[in-house]
């Protein structure tokens, strides 16, 4: 019979693996256990009699000693502390900026007009009306802004002699009054690039201009004097 090095289990002489637990019989050497061998117990073994376990908690060391703190500790303020208020006059030597014509929100209130009697007047003086209107809008923009926004003599008469100045005074007086309507809380938004896009497509940019531009500045008129806004 052999006996398995591992689980110490009888098998026969001819098996080269053990039945039990599949190790490899016949080693070398190999010399079976004594008829008295006991195999070392499975399982848990109990601590001996004398084991402490450990201590549970926390247990301050025994030479601990409070110290007060010195008599001169001063404890830190309790609640907010405000900082000290120092009062500062307004700057008494201000000075608004120079006025062009009358100063900045000095209340200006333009000439309403319609869009429809431009057009009118325009078609029946030859377009000599449309420039002048063009330069009182021009103006206009310049005396409610309280400062000088646009050359308008100097745009009317590029305009004239130099046909294509003509649309980059309608840009420049789309684009000023966008900026005094938002200056006076009206909505009028600047329409230059769908102007141009008529006026491309179909050749009514100018005339809507005319309607946008009347009606823009009739906007700024009524929030000025404080009435409610009026599309003519």
């Amino acid at each position: 019979m052999k006996y398995c090095p591992n689980c110490n289990q009888q098998n026969d002489d001819a098996a080269a693996f053990c039945f039990y637990c599949a190790t490899a019989l016949g080693q070398p050497g190999y010399t079976p256990p004594p008829q008295g061998y006991a195999p070392p117990p499975q399982g848990y073994a109990p601590p001996p009699q004398d084991y402490a376990p450990p201590q549970q908690g926390y247990a301050p060391p025994q030479d601990y000693t409070y110290t007060p703190p010195p008599q001169d500790y001063a404890p830190p303020p309790q609640g907010y502390a405000q900082p000290p208020q120092v009062y500062q006059p307004p700057n008494q030597g201000y000075a608004p900026p120079p006025p062009y014509g009358q100063p900045p929100n000095n209340g200006y209130i333009g000439t309403r007009r319609s869009g429809i009697v431009v057009i009118l007047l325009s078609l029946v003086t030859c377009g000599i009306y449309m420039y002048w209107w063009y330069y009182q809008c021009m103006e206009d923009i310049n005396k409610a802004s309280g400062e000088l926004r646009i050359k308008s003599m100097g745009l009317l008469l590029g305009s004239i002699f130099c046909p294509p100045v003509a649309i980059y005074m309608m840009y420049t007086i789309d684009k000023n009054l966008s900026r005094l309507s938002q200056e006076n809380g009206t909505y009028y938004k600047e329409n230059f690039t769908f102007w141009l896009l008529m006026t491309i497509l179909c050749g009514i940019g100018s005339l809507i201009a005319i309607f946008q531009i009347c009606n823009g500045f009739n906007e700024v008129w009524n929030r000025r004097e404080g009435v409610q806004s009026q599309s003519y």
